[in-house]
């Protein structure tokens, strides 16, 4: 007999994250200064893989808006270092997000404290050997697995240039004071050779306005954009991961046709990544067995694994109380909100993802009409129709796409927001599998017709197997028998079998 063996490259796809704490000292001008609230986001510029190590270089920039003569925002920057365990053949990228956000004043300057998480999609290469046929006089059992293998981990960063015209009923702008960018992709699709995807940008801007009854004040906008990635290793119906991130920008008051500030001037660079994973079958031989002669087999474990991605979206409501020492709100000027997942797990199909954010919220103090601000954090789950396997374990990222605010009381203020959750889910399907298989010594049978009494957990493989008869043969003489094999024969059945005298 011939065996045909076949070598199956299986990749294993994984999301791992590493957090950090990074303090940015700012100094200021006006030390007298009420300090309203910081911003930061961070971006990764480069990811390596050297000595079992992913290895992710980033950026991390902070601003922190204060009021003192008028209203105004200081900048600092610094480099951040994060990295994870990984396989030495392992390939990786990575993405930097900020989940909370917190300032305060020491002396004559202000501190931003940013926590950071960088997550890391990685790639640990996994070969295995399998038998996919057999020539000859021989009867097969065969199963068909379904694995993923990795086509490419891919980078390409653009740039986007959008005006954003005020509505006639926001006031004019005097400053911008801090801009808070999140992304959102809505399509996806894998060409040869390319990944196409095409989202928005979902822009928060906050800025003053020189207006005593609405000093500061938030506006939100959609840019939509599209981008080419560039993945040479990619095919026509691979499935890919993505996810972008906004690296920098700036935003700019400019005047309209009427010499009004109603303008803002959006200049956002954005770093799309995309891990390409394809999709492939493969019909594994489990167990075989000769009719003429005696075979010996070697069994092994083949372990294959599988990665499905998917994503959703869901809305949230949350109540948010003031702290008891902060003086009672009239109006909400912003909020800003920085998620994050913090478990993921999968239940019947639907992927829970039990979430928490940091929210910063700016208002006017009732009956002073002064500007504060207060920070506070809230848990929620977010559940998404994912589909992934029973057994798969799941990973997740969350944005925010959509954030509105409305005042409740002097002490309590309701969100109403739409996160979108990026989600990876990891199989992995362990097989017995035949390994190999040779001939031995001809088969010592009789010969005729008999009556085999069938024992529990027989088949008709089993059966065959144990006599030295072909299959179809079984089911020639026993037809009543195909169609309950799949669940076993029952025992104590009667089989007939016709067993040949093997001479060698």
């Amino acid at each position: 007999m011939e065996v045909k063996k076949e070598l199956l490259g299986c990749d294993r796809i994984t999301m791992a994250e590493s957090g950090q704490t990074l303090r940015l000292i700012m100094p200021l001008a006006d030390v007298q200064a009420n300090i309203l609230c910081g911003n930061a986001n961070a971006y990764v510029t480069s990811c390596t893989v050297q000595g079992g190590e992913a290895r992710a270089d980033g950026m991390l920039r902070g601003s922190i808006t204060f009021e003192g003569e008028e209203f105004d925002t200081v900048y600092s920057q610094q480099e951040f270092t994060a990295s994870v365990p990984v396989s030495t053949e392992a390939s990786a990228a990575a993405y930097a997000r900020v989940v909370n956000c917190g300032c305060r004043r020491e002396g004559s300057s202000a501190v931003l404290e940013v926590e950071i998480k960088v997550c890391f999609i990685c790639s640990a290469a996994s070969e295995q050997t399998v038998i996919t046929e057999i020539d000859g006089d021989c009867e097969r059992l065969t199963t068909q697995q379904e694995y993923t293998s990795l086509a490419g981990i891919y980078n390409q960063r653009s740039a986007l240039h959008e005006n954003i015209e005020l509505n006639v009923r926001m006031p004019q702008i005097k400053r911008c004071l801090q801009a808070s960018p999140g992304v959102v992709v809505s399509q996806t699709r894998v060409e040869n050779g390319s990944v196409m995807l095409s989202g928005d940008i979902a822009l928060s801007v906050l800025y003053s306005c020189g207006d005593d009854y609405e000093p500061v004040t938030q506006v939100a906008d959609r840019i939509p954009f599209s981008a080419v990635i560039d993945a040479p290793g990619a095919l026509e119906g691979d499935e890919a991961f993505v996810l972008v991130a906004v690296e920098d920008g700036t935003v700019l008051p400019q005047d309209n046709e009427q010499g009004e500030k109603r303008i803002l001037a959006c200049d956002i660079g954005i770093n799309c990544m995309a891990c390409v994973m394809r999709r492939k079958t493969a019909d594994i031989v489990i167990n075989a067995y000769s009719t003429r002669n005696d075979a010996e087999r070697v069994f092994e474990d083949a372990v294959l694994c599988r990665t499905e991605c998917c994503s959703g979206q869901q809305s949230v409501r949350v109540v948010l109380d003031k702290p008891q020492e902060a003086p009672p709100m009239a109006r909400i000027c912003a909020v800003n909100a920085f998620p994050q997942v913090v478990r993921a797990q999968l239940c019947d199909g639907t992927a829970m993802l039990d979430c928490r954010a940091c929210f910063q919220v700016i208002y006017i103090v009732s009956g002073t009409g002064e500007t504060a601000s207060f920070s506070t954090a809230e848990e929620f789950t977010i559940n998404a129709d994912c589909g992934f396997a029973p057994d798969a374990a799941v990973s997740a990222c969350i944005s925010t796409d959509m954030l509105q605010a409305a005042l409740l009381s002097g002490n309590k203020c309701e969100l109403r927001m739409v996160f979108n959750a990026d989600m990876i889910g990891q199989s992995k399907n362990s097989i017995h599998a035949l390994a190999d298989i040779t001939q031995g010594e001809p088969r010592k049978d009789g010969c005729g017709i008999c009556i085999y009494i069938s024992q529990k957990g027989d088949s008709l493989f089993t059966v065959g197997e144990q006599l030295g008869v072909s299959l179809q043969e079984l089911t020639a003489l026993n037809p009543e028998l195909e169609k309950s094999d799949a669940g076993g024969i029952e025992p104590g059945t009667r089989i007939t079998v016709f067993r040949r005298l093997h001479v060698s």
